[in-house]
């Protein structure tokens, strides 16, 4: 059975749903993506990040996923 969110949302379907709206810059949209996974599965938010980091904008950035890692470093700590 695959995980679904609060909101009905398969995981999947979320992480696709957050690489598109970014891949396509729309920041509102994604934002919406990424805050319904964190809530429901936040390792698999910042595994996507990396991917998305590393792939996505690694070329144009090649210090995000640096930052991603970063980031997600920081986030763990808070918890």
């Amino acid at each position: 059975m695959i995980p679904k969110s609060e909101k009905g949302y398969e995981l999947y379907e979320l992480l696709s749903a957050m690489q598109k709206e970014i891949r396509r810059g729309h920041e509102k949209q994604a934002f919406f993506f990424a805050l319904e996974l964190e809530g429901f599965m936040s390792k698999a938010l910042w595994n996507r990040l990396r991917v998305i980091a590393s792939e996505d904008i690694g070329i144009a950035n090649n210090n995000m996923a640096i930052l991603i890692n970063a980031l997600n470093n920081a986030y763990n700590q808070i918890l």
